[in-house]
This record gives C-alpha cells, structure tokens and sequence, in this order.
C-alpha cells in the first residue's frame, strides 16, 4: 500500500469517483459564502447544524449527521473532528471545542466529516485507515466542497504559515492540484473558481499548476 499518494495517484482516483457522482444531482461547487462562515463563528451548535444541512443538501445525503462541539476531544495530528456511527441515520460529527472562533477550521472539518458520510453510504473506502481518510479528503474535492477544504489552509484555519502545515491527509500541493482537475475538466473559470475563498488562499489556486486534457 502506497504511503505518501502522488499526483499521479490524485488523478486517477478523482477519475474513479467522478464516474460514481450523479452530476445531474450534485452542483459543481458548494459555495461557503461569507454568511456561512459567520454561522461558523457564532461557536453555537444551532448553527453549527444549519451549515452541516447545507453539506447535506448539496450532498443529497438521505441522512445529514448531527454535529456538535465536544469539550476535551482527542484526535490523532491529523485529524480535527471525527464521525461516529458514519453511514447511517444515526451518525455524529464531533468538533473539538478548540476549533470555536476559526470558521474556516471548522469548515475544513465539515467538510471531510460529510465526505466520510457520502463514501460510506456509496460503500467507497480502503480497508487501510490511514489510506481511507487521504482519499477522504481527496473526494471532497470531488463532490464539490474543495473550497471548503482550501480554505483550511488559510492562516486563520492554521495560525502561521499554510505552506508548512496542513490540518489533514493529503499535502496542500495536492489538495490544490485536485481542486484545479476538478475545476478544468468541469470547465469552471479561474474567477468562479476563487469566489469565497480566503484572500491568503487565492494566490496559491492561481499559482498551481494543472495542465490536463479533460
């Protein structure tokens, strides 16, 4: 089993899930505008809930896991939230509380969270836990939340520089690498494509490099 995934990697598995997604379902992009991200600063789990719907929707989940933040949650490095129960009507999302007042951390969480949601409910997924959760974040891309998942790169979401650390599985050369696939081989422009990202994000979209035939 591969352990660092490439860009080679990247492609073909974007390749694989993009036949899976009903695109006559799912918009190309979700668009955290800036009134989500002021839900997700409120800290409030009423709101926290309203934007995760949103996912849900966009994601036509016939089930939207509840969310909530969690005092004293313990995570891996990587990881920033976790799923419980995911793939059934029953499924939790957690946020650690250190995450309240970084809406756009919260996001990124949201966002891998409910592509967890979206995998299980279609069976997709390695055995491996490691490889599952890269190719995780990988098809959040996929299902159009991309912009949620860069803006986690941002130094709000990481607190110093972006380039040296990312919240996640993948490295943020790739995260960028799949978000600008996606966005050639569904034809969307470089203006639509920075709309809602964070202003520290939009330099590293238009400085990464794609050159495919879609």
């Amino acid at each position: 089993m591969m352990d660092k995934p490439s860009f080679d990697w990247v492609r073909e598995k974007l390749e694989d899930l993009c036949t899976m997604i009903d695109t006559s379902l799912l918009s190309l992009l979700f668009e955290p505008t800036w009134e989500i991200y002021e839900k997700l600063a409120t800290g409030e789990d009423e709101d926290l809930q309203h934007v995760n719907n949103l996912i849900g929707q966009h994601l036509c989940l016939p089930y939207t896991p509840v969310v909530r933040y969690e005092w004293g949650l313990k995570l891996s490095h990587e990881a920033i939230g976790d799923i419980q129960r995911p793939g059934s009507s029953v499924s939790v999302i957690r946020v650690p509380f250190f995450c309240v007042g970084k809406p756009y951390l919260i996001g990124t969480v949201l966002a891998h969270e409910m592509t967890h949601q979206w995998l299980f409910l279609n069976g997709v997924g390695y055995e491996d836990q490691d490889m599952n959760e890269k190719l995780t974040d990988l098809a959040s891309f996929a299902l159009g939340l991309g912009k949620l998942m860069l803006n986690g790169l941002s130094e709000e979401a990481c607190g110093f520089d972006c380039q040296s650390f990312v919240h996640g599985y993948i490295e943020p050369d790739l995260m960028l690498y799949a978000y600008g696939v996606i966005n050639k081989c569904n034809g969307v422009s470089l203006r639509e494509s920075t709309k809602f990202l964070c202003q520290d994000v939009v330099p590293m979209v238009k400085e990464s490099k794609v050159i495919l035939e879609c």
